[in-house]
């Protein structure tokens, strides 16, 4: 199936979600996420965490999280279609403000996240991520030296994604019922 098939299908699929699924779903989302986020600070010790305010249906990363877990690394998609993250609070995340672009008072401090958290619309085992059309996070991950983690709902893990020289593999994918290793050797 093409991208443009592909994204159209899993737009649809979402769009019959509740609001109580998806909280459900995400809520085990979440808990999966943190489950593997512990082995990763076992395993390299990390800090910092880029992460996204979700946008339709996407899931809610952040339920079961705590406000001191980490350092918080919100990302700001800039006109030009590049991506910077930034210092916020945790009760900053709320799932009914559905943007990607952040109040310019919080844009003075940036920083560079040493694992990141990536939304999209569809996902394969191994790794491969369909977003939502403007590689606005294939370019940043292109340079990131960091471990990145797709998040999605199970119904969103597709056999066999269309790939391009461009699009970017994700070392695990989240979901609320798995975590796989996608792109980790």
């Amino acid at each position: 199936m093409d991208k443009k098939a592909l994204r159209f299908e899993i737009k649809q699929k979402l769009k019959t979600l509740t609001i109580e699924e998806i909280e459900s779903k995400s809520s085990k989302l979440s808990l999966n996420l943190l489950q593997l986020l512990e082995q990763i600070s076992r395993q390299k010790g990390f800090r910092s965490l880029g992460c996204f305010n979700p946008i339709q249906q996407e899931p809610l990363w952040f339920l079961r999280f705590k406000p001191d877990a980490y350092d918080y690394l919100l990302v700001h998609m800039h006109l030009d279609q590049t991506l910077s993250f930034h210092p916020v609070e945790f009760e900053g995340f709320d799932h009914k403000v559905f943007h990607l672009e952040l109040h310019e008072s919080l844009l003075v401090h940036s920083g560079t996240p040493e694992v990141l958290l990536v939304p999209g619309l569809a996902f394969t085992q191994k790794g491969e991520r369909l977003g939502r059309g403007k590689a606005y996070f294939d370019k940043y991950l292109s340079s990131f030296k960091g471990v990145t983690i797709g998040l999605g709902f199970e119904m969103q893990v597709v056999k066999e994604l269309q790939t391009e020289a461009h699009d970017m593999k994700l070392d695990y994918i989240v979901t609320e019922k798995d975590i796989y290793k996608g792109n980790i050797k």
